[in-house]
């Protein structure tokens, strides 16, 4: 089915996982979030062969990870107060990924199929900032975004392997000086990212090749263009900000 399975906090509502029509744009709630997040609603990543959504509730809190079947509406509870965040999906070995936030400590966390455990891969020093996570298609690298105790933010691209043995050395480096990279995400192909950043002063959309290590600016909004999603037919999918709120 054509939808945008997304997080929902609209005015005068609860806030909610819902299923956006691509056809039509209708709007079809699934499963209400409790204590969703104001701006971002939740943190949420998507199996596509096991048709599954995981994301967390509580988020002004301890954070609980959950899984939904959004066909169904039926969820669980797989850990409570696991304190993590910015979700992410291993294709390759159907394992979750996520960053752990504890005592201002940045921990990646991988939890494996049948998710009945999680496990510390990395813990970053204190001072140090790690969101916006995403494994390759083929579920040999992890990008992340990184920020530093003096603002510096950086795009970082590190292979799986050399996480899972305690090594955060980043195979790829980008600097985007004090500006946040947010939301970025490997094409299908696994040859580029895609995201936005305040670079240029407003949020557009961004493509770094990772063969060439080039950025490229997609867009120039007045406004702003942020989250964006590659479809099928090579098309970018991308929220907008409007008077009216987010499109």
């Amino acid at each position: 089915a054509q939808v945008l399975y997304a997080g929902l906090n609209y005015p005068g509502t609860l806030g909610y996982v819902g299923a956006i029509s691509l056809r039509d744009g209708s709007v079809h709630p699934i499963r209400n979030i409790r204590g969703p997040r104001i701006y971002s609603v939740t943190s949420m990543a998507f199996d596509p062969k096991g048709r599954t959504l995981f994301y967390t509730a509580d988020n002004a809190g301890l954070r609980d990870l959950m899984r939904l079947d959004p066909s169904t509406g039926r969820e669980r509870m797989l850990f409570k107060d696991l304190r993590a965040g910015d979700l992410a999906f291993n294709r390759a070995d159907a394992s979750l990924w996520g960053i752990r936030t504890f005592n201002g400590i940045c921990t990646l966390i991988r939890i494996a199929a049948p998710y009945t455990e999680w496990k510390q891969v990395y813990s970053w020093p204190y001072g140090e900032v790690v969101y916006d996570l995403d494994v390759s298609p083929d579920g040999t690298q992890l990008v992340l975004a990184h920020g530093e105790i003096n603002g510096q933010q950086t795009l970082r691209v590190i292979p799986v392997s050399a996480l899972l043995r305690g090594d955060a050395t980043a195979t790829l480096l980008f600097t985007l000086g004090t500006a946040i990279p947010s939301n970025f995400t490997f094409s299908p192909d696994g040859r580029h990212l895609y995201g936005s950043s305040y670079y240029t002063g407003v949020s557009n959309i961004f493509r770094f090749d990772l063969a060439t290590k080039e950025m490229q600016a997609l867009t120039n909004s007045e406004t702003g263009f942020f989250q964006p999603t590659l479809m099928p037919d090579g098309s970018l999918l991308v929220f907008r900000y409007t008077g009216d709120g987010f499109v």
